[in-house]
């Protein structure tokens, strides 16, 4: 684990703080781009704009409200999933 993987390969609004900090990284790395996901799914995004405003500020921790609101879980989920230490992020727990 922890070996230098690839680079510059997929979506760079997807990637994790440490694919874009360094070519140092883990499988942790793809529970950050799973939460970005995830998010997406639950969260209606009607333009392209939108979707890259909702998920970089996303990618500084913060969730849209009303996402937060309707799903006190998933925001629990999220939160563990787009944290920017790897080493604090977590598998998915149940949502309900």
């Amino acid at each position: 684990m922890g070996e230098e993987l690839t680079s510059n390969i997929g979506t760079k609004l997807y990637a994790s703080p440490e694919q874009t900090e360094s070519n140092y990284y883990s499988f942790e790395t793809d529970h950050f781009s799973a939460g970005l996901v995830l998010l997406e799914l639950f969260q209606p995004l009607y333009t392209e704009m939108q979707r890259i405003q909702v998920l970089t500020k996303a990618r500084e921790g913060l969730i849209p409200v009303d996402l937060e609101l309707k799903f006190k879980d998933l925001n629990d989920n999220l939160k563990e999933l787009l944290n920017p230490n790897p080493w604090h992020r977590s598998d998915l727990k149940s949502i309900t």
